[in-house]
């Protein structure tokens, strides 16, 4: 069963591993955008997940995922995905810098889209950032990466107006 749309969610959300007997296994792209949500809990049973799934949503502060799901998992209220190694989404409301974990290899699109923060590094791991991954970060001003300049999907920096981008030493980009 896979969840298709609820716009309308507010507040705190745990997404039911059953509905009607049936194992909720995905959530689909944009799935919860623009709800008022403040947290959302995924089920064990999710195992696919669309990108983008709480962008727009200004009040989340916190994704968290069942400890027993296989396939992702979040830390300090951003979602991974375990498998791919990707870091699919943080919530809107995520302020600050962020240095990316060491083997991560993609940012998936609209990962980062809307938050607060103001500087991110990325390890040498990622190759990769995907559509709209910055979009209207508008806070944002330093974005390091201390690996070769990765695949840029579109618009991944779309109203980011004051953003820099960092490359070290020796490597290309």
């Amino acid at each position: 069963l896979t969840i298709v749309a609820d716009p309308g969610a507010m507040g705190s959300l745990e997404i039911p591993a059953e509905i009607n007997g049936l194992a909720v296994d995905a959530i689909l792209e944009l799935a919860f955008s623009s709800a008022t949500l403040s947290n959302i809990t995924i089920p064990a049973s999710v195992e696919n997940i669309g990108a983008g799934i709480v962008a727009f949503c200004p009040n989340l502060t916190n994704i968290t995922v069942a400890s027993n799901n296989p396939v992702f998992g979040s830390t300090n209220g951003i979602l991974f995905d375990n498998y791919d190694a990707m870091l699919l989404e943080a919530p809107p409301t995520l302020v600050g810098s962020y240095i990316v974990p060491d083997g991560i290899t993609a940012l998936q699109a609209w990962s980062f889209a809307f938050t607060k923060i103001f500087a991110v590094t990325n390890p040498a791991s990622v190759t990769a950032l995907g559509d709209f991954a910055f979009i209207n970060c508008t806070n944002l001003t330093n974005v390091v990466f201390l690996g070769n300049a990765p695949v840029l999907g579109s618009s991944v920096f779309s109203g980011d107006t004051n953003v820099t981008i960092f490359y070290m030493p020796g490597t290309s980009g």
